[in-house]
């Protein structure tokens, strides 16, 4: 078992996301996926989130996924997560 639990990755996940994305109006953020990979090494977060735009109509939900360093919870990446 890695040092850092999956809670404590989402964490680093979503605080990862919200000094990267200072300005941006984010509500509903979900996790979406926790997955331990590369033998253990890494986990993967996918975070999923709303934003709007200029009218309240103008809603739209981001999917991020993270990289994390399973030994010490650093993030390695953010990408856009495609659901394609």
């Amino acid at each position: 078992m890695p040092p850092i639990l999956p809670k404590d990755a989402v964490d680093a996940a979503y605080k990862y996301l919200l000094d990267i994305a200072k300005g941006t109006n984010i509500s509903n953020p979900r996790v979406e996926q926790v997955e331990l990979i590369e033998e253990n090494k890494f986990w993967l977060v996918v975070l999923s989130y709303e934003t709007s735009g200029m009218s309240p109509f103008d809603i739209k939900k981001e999917y991020k996924e993270f990289k994390i360093n399973s030994e010490n919870g650093t993030v390695i990446y953010m990408r856009i997560k495609n659901l394609s």
